[in-house]
């Protein structure tokens, strides 16, 4: 992570965060990492190449907007558009089913 920072809210020393996993947050802003918590349910942090590809999708700054209408593109595709006719008429034979 060389060459960002992480900003501690809190009035501790950011050395007292020493050794431990944090969660951190992406401040587009102020171009820093806000640590959000210690992750003390982990113990080993998260590899390098998962920090690239999480920076990755933040610089590619894809919208709910955007993610939405591609998943709309996506469903219409002819192989997902029939999984998806079928899986639901399933779904409705189960359930109407269980209503017996």
């Amino acid at each position: 992570m060389e060459g960002h920072r992480v900003s501690f809210k809190d009035a501790l020393d950011p050395s007292s965060y020493s050794g431990k996993i944090v969660e951190c947050s992406w401040d587009s802003e102020e171009r820093v990492w806000v640590c959000m918590r210690v992750r003390t349910d982990k113990s080993t942090p998260n590899d390098f190449n998962t920090y690239k590809k999480v920076m990755r999708s933040i610089n590619d700054n894809i919208t709910e907007d955007v993610l939405l209408l591609e998943i709309d593109e996506i469903i219409r595709l002819p192989m997902y558009a029939d999984r998806i006719r079928i899986e639901s008429k399933a779904q409705q034979h189960a359930n109407a089913a269980r209503r017996k």
